[in-house]
């Protein structure tokens, strides 16, 4: 008779191993939250700055598309704001003149500030040089 009350008390799971079961779930809960926030976060980053890399050459590419020598003459320091559904951008743009051989040094940098607050910037330079006619 002493068999069966023993095989009574064995069955089933303590207290114990129930919380300790529940709270390794909780821990496999939490860590795949916070890297999921984390995963999200960094493809919000990578966004903002393929679209600042893209604005940055965009208007490098429209300095570079002059058609004659006042066109030419026209490229100069300047600036220009986009709207983007990841954030705001500020394109801004120097320029320097060298006349011995006849070319341009282009500086375009494109600016915002991230979901974290944190300004971030990103520059392209290129050399835009005098090709008249037939050169």
């Amino acid at each position: 008779m002493n068999s069966v009350p023993n095989r009574l008390c064995e069955a089933g799971f303590s207290l114990v191993e129930v919380l300790i079961a529940l709270l390794i779930l909780i821990f496999g809960v939490t860590t795949t939250a916070e890297f999921s926030k984390n995963i999200g976060q960094a493809n919000l980053f990578s966004r903002q700055h393929s679209d600042g890399v893209r604005l940055a050459r965009t208007r490098l590419e429209q300095l570079r598309h002059y058609r004659d020598r006042s066109e030419y003459d026209a490229i100069q320091n300047g600036s220009s704001s986009f709207s983007a559904p990841s954030a705001s951008y500020t394109v801004s743009w120097s320029v320097t003149a060298n006349t011995t051989p006849l070319y341009k040094l282009v500086r375009v940098q494109s600016a915002w500030v991230d979901h974290s607050g944190s300004a971030r910037t990103v520059a392209l330079s290129s050399i835009i040089a005098w090709a008249g006619p037939g050169q």
